[in-house]
């Protein structure tokens, strides 16, 4: 099944703008909580995280090829500890890792 050209694909503007037109919540339109849906990706938090890691990854020279989790490893094992953007260490805070991989991958490698 192909889509047509006309369509438009799902983001966080479109489903918002989806949700105005057809007077529901998002959350009645999207499949997953607002912070773990793969279409709703592009607020301001999403963003300012997929910055963060996208630094990161330069930072640590990486290209293409890498696995997610040696990233992971990479972020934990830093002396001293990698914080997120908004101050919390990310040796307590890694659960917000598997949400930046599903929710991010298309926000930082359209940048990288």
């Amino acid at each position: 099944m192909t889509q047509s050209s006309n369509s438009t694909s799902m983001s966080y503007e479109t489903i918002k703008v989806l949700a105005k037109q057809v007077k529901r919540p998002v959350n009645e339109l999207i499949a997953l909580s607002p912070q773990n849906d793969p279409f709703y990706v592009g607020t301001e938090r999403d963003k300012s995280l997929g910055a963060w890691f996208r630094d990161l990854w330069h930072e640590f020279g990486y290209s293409t090829g890498v696995h997610i989790r040696r990233m992971h490893y990479a972020i934990v094992s830093q002396n001293p500890p990698v914080k997120f953007p908004n101050g919390n260490h990310t040796k307590t805070r890694w659960s917000v890792g598997g949400s930046l991989v599903t929710l991010l991958s298309p926000l930082v490698t359209s940048s990288m």
